[in-house]
Formats: structure tokens, sequence, C-alpha cells
């Protein structure tokens, strides 16, 4: 008979800590993105702005790249659809549409610039002669 409260308490405390557990997991209402940003070398490119904007809604949110490329976003609306831009100077920009980010593994993206063909120059001198008559 000393069996049976052992037992009863042995269920309780199964049932606490899967009440628990569901509890736990139920927290969970935001997602997240990391990437990294490269040139066409595949080097990384820090101090980059890299901006996010949930479509349906506008909600905009920016991040820096480290010294490593990489970024990290957190506290985004999970689903999506979601558009991420960056304009490193230099390159050509570079967007991506219809992202979505999954409420638990959250989402990656991995962002490689092209460099711009523009040429800029320092000075610029026109030299004319009058035409002959």
């Amino acid at each position: 008979m000393k069996l049976l409260p052992l037992i009863y308490r042995a269920c309780a405390l199964g049932a606490a800590l899967f009440i628990a557990a569901i509890a736990q997991a139920q927290s969970i209402t935001t997602s997240s993105l990391d990437g990294i940003v490269r040139n066409d070398s595949g080097q990384p490119l820090p101090n980059t702005k890299v901006t996010v904007v949930h479509t349906a809604t506008g909600s905009s949110y920016e991040a820096t790249t480290r010294a490593d490329g990489t970024f990290a976003l957190r506290g985004l609306r999970p689903g999506g659809p979601y558009t991420v831009t960056t304009s490193p100077s230099g390159y050509v920009p570079y967007e991506q549409r219809e992202l979505f980010l999954d409420i638990a593994r959250g989402g990656k993206v991995d962002i490689q610039v092209r460099a711009s063909q523009v040429v800029t120059m320092e000075k610029f001198q026109v030299t004319a002669s009058p035409a002959e008559a």
C-alpha cells in the first residue's frame, strides 16, 4: 500500500513537467533571420546595412554586418513575406523578395553582391578650340 502514494507523486511530477514543457514551447512567438553579406569574390563585407521589410505590414528592421560579414535579426514576425535589401557602397544593390520565416527555425539568407561598373572621376576637363570658318 505504500507504493500507491509513490506512484501518485511520480504521475503528478510527470504531469507538471509535461505542462511546463508545453508552456515553454508556446512562449515562442517571434522568429529570426541570420545571414552573411559577401562580395563577388566571396569576401565578407563588414559594416553593411541590411534592411528587412515585412511586406504585409510594412514593418522594417535593420541590422549592420559584423567584421565577418554576418548579421542577425531577432524578434521578427513569423511567416512573411519579407523583402531583404542591401546597397553596399561600390556594389550593385541586392534585393530578395518572398522570404518566409519559420517560428522555430527562423530563416537564413546568404547575400552575394556584385561590384558596380560605375567609374567615379575626381576631375573632368574639356578643352575646345574655335571652329575655322
